[in-house]
This record gives C-alpha cells, sequence and structure tokens, in this order.
C-alpha cells in the first residue's frame, strides 16, 4: 500500500537489486506451542520468508533436546527458538526479528537509523516491561506459573501504567513507529495478546481507547489473523490465583480495577468541590488544589474552538483516517473519500513549499515536514494532510493535500509558523476528472508528484 517501486516510503532509495527480492527459507528450533512463535511467524509472513519447524519436537520433548551438547552449540543455555540461517544459528526471538529486518531491508522496519532505532526499543519494552508482567498475570491461569500474591499485586501496577503509557503515545499515531506496520508492532501485538484474552476486561480498557484502536488495527492485518486466528477480548476477567492465596488473589483483583479509575478521574472532578469546604482548615489543600486547577485551566478554551461549534459533518475524518491506514488507497481508500466528503463540513487544499530551491538535502527536508506536524498537534482532530517529496535527491520539493474542518485554514493552524512558509490553493467542490486522479496519486504514492519523481510521502492524521 502507498510504496513506490523503486523507493522506499521510509524515505530512503533502494537499489534495484534489491534483496527483499531475494526468497528466503529456513528452519526455526522451537515447538509450536512457544509464546514468541507467533511474533516470528507473522513477521515472517510480512517479510516473504519461509519458515519450517522441526518434525515432531513438542513442549514435552524439548526439554529433552535443550538438554543435548550439539543443541547447546546452537544455543547456549538451552533456550528455545534458534534460527538455522544456512550460515550460523541465532538465537532469541527478538535477535531473530532483527535479523529478519537487516534480511529484508525496509519490510519490516524503517531504514532511517533513528526510526529504526525506535523499533529496537519496542521490541525490548515489549520483552521487558509487558511479557513480564503478562506472564505474572495470567501465568497461574494457564498453568504456566504458581501463583505469587506480591508478584501479581505488582504486575497489575505494570500493566495499568503500560496502557496509560501506551495510549497517550498512540493518541496521533496509527502505528509504533513511522507511518506504517513494523515489526515493532508485531512483537507489541503479540505481547498485550494473553492480556487482552485473560486480564483486560471491559471495565479495564474503557480509558485507553487508543490502545485499543491500535491492537484492533494490527490484529486485523491478514499476516496476524492467520497466524494468531481470531482474538477473542475478554468480556470479564476471572484470573485464577492458585493454592492458599487463592481467596487473597481474587480481592485484589476487583479492589486494584476499581482504584486505578478513582484515584485519578476523580482528582480533578472533585477538587472544585473540595477546596471551598476546606480552604479555611488545612493550609496545604488548597494549595495542591489550585495548581491542579490551574492546570486545567489552560484546556477549557480547547472545547471553545470555533471548530467545534460547527454544525456536524456527514464526513467522518476519523473513519477516513482509518480507511487509509488499513485498506488499499486506490481500490477503497479513494473512493471512500469520494463518496463520503462533506463541502459544507470541510475543505480541501493544495500546498506547496516557497522554497524549493532550498531543498537539497533529503533528511533535512524530510525533519520540515515533521517539524511542521510536531507543531500542528492541535490539528489532529481536525485534519488530514499527504506530504510529499518529490524530485531529485539533490534538488527536490515539497507538495502536499489537505483536508481541513472549516471552509478557511483554521486560526489554530495558522498560528503554527511554518504554515506561511507554503502557498495554500483552494481546491473547488464538485472535483473534476483531472483533480479526482490528482487526488487519488498524492494520496497512493505509488506515482511521480507534479511530473518528478517521488523520494518520500509523510502522513498527517
Amino acid at each position: 500500500k502507498r510504496q513506490v517501486s523503486t523507493q522506499s516510503t521510509w524515505g530512503v532509495k533502494r537499489e534495484k537489486n534489491r534483496i527483499e527480492a531475494m526468497p528466503h527459507s529456513f528452519t526455526l528450533f522451537t515447538y509450536p506451542e512457544h509464546t514468541h512463535v507467533p511474533k516470528i511467524f507473522i513477521a515472517a509472513k510480512l517479510a516473504g520468508i519461509t519458515l519450517t519447524l522441526p518434525k515432531g519436537l513438542t513442549a514435552e520433548s524439548a526439554t529433552v533436546e535443550q538438554a543435548k551438547p550439539e543443541f547447546r552449540r546452537k544455543s547456549p543455555l538451552g533456550k528455545f527458538p534458534v534460527l538455522d540461517t544456512g550460515k550460523g544459528y541465532i538465537f532469541d526471538a527478538n535477535a531473530i526479528l532483527r535479523y529478519f529486518v537487516r534480511l529484508t531491508g525496509d519490510k519490516l522496519a524503517p531504514a532511517d537509523t533513528v526510526l529504526a532505532s525506535q523499533v529496537d526499543q519496542w521490541l525490548d519494552f515489549a520483552t521487558n516491561e509487558v511479557e513480564t508482567s503478562a506472564l505474572c498475570l495470567v501465568g497461574p491461569t494457564v498453568g504456566a506459573l504458581e501463583y505469587n500474591h506480591d508478584l501479581d499485586e505488582k504486575a497489575r501496577a505494570n500493566v495499568t501504567e503500560i496502557f496509560q503509557a501506551l495510549n497517550l503515545y498512540l493518541e496521533t499515531r496509527t502505528f509504533l513507529v513511522g507511518e506504517r506496520l513494523s515489526v515493532a508492532d508485531v512483537a507489541l501485538t503479540c505481547a498485550l495478546v494473553p492480556l487482552f484474552q485473560l486480564y483486560a476486561d471491559v471495565a479495564f480498557r474503557e480509558p485507553y481507547p487508543n490502545v485499543c484502536r491500535w491492537f484492533a488495527t494490527t490484529t486485523n492485518q491478514p499476516s496476524f489473523v492467520e497466524v494468531l486466528g481470531p482474538i477473542t477480548w475478554v468480556e470479564k476477567a476471572e484470573l485464577k490465583a492458585g493454592g492458599k492465596k487463592a481467596g487473597k488473589g481474587k480481592e485484589a483483583k476487583p479492589e486494584k480495577k476499581d482504584k486505578a479509575p478513582k484515584e485519578e478521574q476523580p482528582k480533578k472532578e472533585k477538587a472544585p468541590k473540595e477546596a471551598p469546604k476546606k480552604a479555611e482548615k488545612p493550609a496545604e489543600k488548597p494549595k495542591a488544589d489550585e495548581p491542579e486547577e490551574e492546570d486545567d485551566a489552560p484546556k477549557e478554551p480547547a472545547a471553545k474552538n470555533p471548530l467545534d461549534l460547527l454544525p456536524k459533518s456527514t464526513f467522518v475524518l476519523d473513519e477516513f483516517k482509518r480507511t487509509y491506514s488499513n485498506k488499499d488507497t486506490r481500490k477503497e481508500a479513494v473512493p471512500y473519500f469520494l463518496e463520503h466528503f462533506d463541502p459544507e463540513g470541510y475543505s480541501l487544499w493544495w500546498c506547496k513549499y516557497r522554497y524549493n530551491e532550498e531543498c537539497t538535502v533529503g533528511f533535512k527536508t524530510t525533519n520540515l515536514i515533521g517539524g511542521f506536524f510536531q507543531r500542528m498537534e492541535r490539528m489532529h482532530k481536525y485534519g488530514f494532510g499527504s506530504m510529499l517529496i518529490a524530485g531529485e535527491p539533490n534538488l527536490h520539493g515539497i507538495y502536499g493535500f489537505w483536508i481541513l474542518r472549516g471552509d478557511k485554514i483554521p486560526e489554530i493552524m495558522e498560528d503554527v509558523p511554518d504554515t506561511e512558509n507554503y502557498e495554500w490553493t483552494k481546491i473547488s467542490w464538485p472535483l473534476d476528472d483531472a483533480t479526482k486522479a490528482k487526488v487519488a496519486d498524492y494520496l497512493a504514492w505509488d506515482v511521480p508528484i507534479e511530473g518528478q519523481p517521488l523520494i518520500e510521502g509523510k502522513c498527517f492524521k
């Protein structure tokens, strides 16, 4: 989707003899039930790699295999999984994923150094933060771990913190890194699967809509469905504690879920009520409450944004963004846009960078767009943009197509200094055939733009 045949939408041109075009087939030494098998197989499918498992190896027979000297030469501690590359052995699931990334170019991760490092950080986050806590919570239920009250309590707190952090991070992102699905999404999704199946029930999930949206997006990708099958989200968590502490564990469960919302949400709701009552008694309480009121004050004008006062539009921007992110651009996203766009509620714009003659270094041009997007944080709810870099590596230009709430460029967008660095041209509706084709090109990223080779595309959504 939206990939240019001779270049990468991650921003780095690829050679014609790309190594990812080469077929790869390896043997993965492990048993089918191993917890890391799904993420390795999903990554392999995304990269076009064929994997086979040794015949007859099961969880029971694996313990015998682990003790054999010949296996220890492949994996020093006798741990699964191990990949036989034909040139050497690689043990540890994340190491295997990183090998797939290096082997297949930008199919699994961006080529940009910073973005590639961000993928690495999420691989480690999934293993060190999520998998550990998930095992402590669901391990007793699936028979993988004995119940420990202290570990259970700590794991619950960790999982709540993880979901809070992810919900904030994913507020303006479809995927963890860049504009496309990467191996980072694969690893973290697989780490969260047991939590969504056994622990993160309806009440727990409610405060984390961004995490749920992202998880639904990834698990509905064909490669995920093929490996994981349909994921059933738990309605009411009923984890087994086991042993003498079973009752204690069951009590901790509802308490932990009730306390988390009560400690975080009512702080802001009850502050105004408590301040007048306790202002004269403890001098410290009003001081603690007053800063919270001041912190909340800047948020109030957001509700009075003129864009929020406009009549409700029949064009659901978020639905278009989801269609654009998850469906084929030309076959589904563009037709959806043309069918549902509401010219009364939104306006369309072309933009062109005023100083294209200065765009001579690729990464600097990419940073121009990235900085623009960062300073447009308040516009995510009200706009969508496809920004393209077209031309040659040493001389190129920035061009864009935007969907904006209202009939003019919003004030909160005009307040962004970068906006004036672009020439903005309003597009008349209905679109003629030539304009429809141009819009499709700007969204699809698969043909030259403005008569120039497309180098890179970045999406604001």
